[in-house]
């Protein structure tokens, strides 16, 4: 699930993924972005809240903020069930890079 400030949408892996890669293209360089910082909540059996501080450096050192809700799975892993930007990174790249 994708929470924005227009609502939710449920969305598959791949098209979350999709979806990063063509952030990333915009930004100019796929190698980008960094994770510069993040931290983790427990808010239930099996649930953590992570929230994470990403910079763009391609884009004249943008910094997001997302913050993901994990769940453990299954196999003794963990999986997104969640994920909740923090701000519109369309409007924060430039249009050209």
């Amino acid at each position: 699930m994708v929470g924005t400030e227009a609502g939710a949408t449920v969305i598959g892996r791949d098209a979350f993924v999709d979806a990063a890669r063509a952030r990333l293209a915009q930004a100019g360089r796929r190698d980008a972005a960094r994770m510069t910082g993040w931290e983790a909540l427990v808010v239930g059996e099996g649930l953590l809240l992570v929230t994470a501080t990403w910079a763009i450096d391609a884009a004249g050192c943008v910094t997001l903020v997302s913050d993901f809700l994990l769940q453990k799975a299954s196999d003794s892993g963990l999986q997104c069930v969640a994920y909740l930007p923090r701000q519109d990174v369309t409007t924060l790249l430039p249009s050209e890079a």
